[in-house]
């Protein structure tokens, strides 16, 4: 988890709980006796922790695509207005990581998806908020990604895990 924070995969709280959870819970999950019993004997518990933080953050697609055809419906505007050069992957990936909101909707903390033209999926956190003159440049329609801390995913992991085991190994376990 230290090389994952290191390298900017995720903020370095999200990486130093990670760290504080697989040096207080070191062992596996045949220790809980999960609902589901997918515990895999050589993977400590924080390995499944993570794998259902990350399985329980695509929730957000299903909302960032009901949200932008909901926009799209109520203001019948084009969702990539002034971001026709870009690429269909771009913007397939806009409708699942992204939610379209008016410039009088954008809050401070928002982080903005798109510049001069260009989307930008994937931000790093800013530091300080956006100032009233920046939040006035901002076209009068515009995508912002999630600001959702990682953490909030890691507390849902970690309840999914100790209630039903590593959700990743069993939906691999039912495929196979």
């Amino acid at each position: 988890f230290y090389a994952i924070g290191y390298t900017g995969l995720f903020g370095g709280a999200d990486a130093k709980i990670m760290i504080g959870l697989s040096l207080a819970v070191p062992w596996s999950l045949t220790v809980v006796r999960p609902v589901l019993g997918t515990e895999f004997p050589i993977l400590p518990i924080s390995i499944s922790i993570f794998d259902n933080a990350l399985l329980s953050s695509i929730i957000t697609l299903p909302y960032a695509i009901a949200s932008n055809v909901a926009w799209k419906t109520r203001t019948r505007l084009s969702l990539f207005n002034g971001l026709e050069k870009e690429s269909l992957v771009k913007k397939i990936g806009a409708m699942f990581f992204c939610v379209k909101k008016e410039r009088s909707k954008v809050k401070p903390y928002d982080l903005i998806a798109e510049k001069s033209g260009k989307l930008i999926l994937f931000n790093k956190v800013r530091e300080e908020d956006l100032t009233p003159e920046e939040l006035q440049s901002l076209p009068e329609n515009v995508f912002i990604t999630f600001s959702l801390p990682l953490v909030i995913f890691i507390t849902t992991g970690f309840m999914a895990t100790i209630l039903l085991g590593d959700l990743i190994i069993f939906l691999v376990k039912s495929i196979l």
